[in-house]
């Protein structure tokens, strides 16, 4: 394989992920940026409107699979902030919309009750020391 051939490769790489990308805003009614790719390294992690998505496992495997909920891909994405926070394990977005096992509402905020109790405990705690 030769040097210019590779740079074909290369040029076909970029194109199909932007092209990509432009389907995947236009899916989720995001404004498509040509400069979306972070430290401009097509075909990695994209920034749509302040969100961060990974090329494979979110905007290849949403326009493969024609997705266009809003709400789902962002209920996915606070919920994978959540767990990250909380230890919790985080499943890719393809788990996600396949319906994998998720604390309810109700339990995550059970859990941002007692961590907010915890908190008010250690600080009531430093005050009086």
């Amino acid at each position: 394989m030769n040097k210019a051939h590779i740079e074909l490769l290369k040029e076909s790489y970029k194109k199909a992920c932007n092209d990509y990308l432009k389907a995947f805003c236009a899916n989720y009614d995001f404004q498509y940026d040509n400069d979306a790719w972070v430290a401009g390294d097509v075909g990695t992690i994209a920034c749509v409107a302040d969100f961060f998505f990974d090329f494979n496992d979110v905007i290849k495997y949403s326009v493969d699979n024609e997705l266009t909920d809003w709400k789902e891909l962002v209920e996915w994405y606070d919920y994978t902030l959540f767990a990250h926070e909380y230890g919790l394990d985080m499943p890719n977005f393809s788990s996600w919309h396949k319906g994998c096992p998720r604390l309810s509402k109700e339990e995550q905020q059970r859990l941002i009750d007692l961590k907010k109790e915890l908190e008010d405990a250690v600080d009531d705690y430093k005050n009086r020391y």
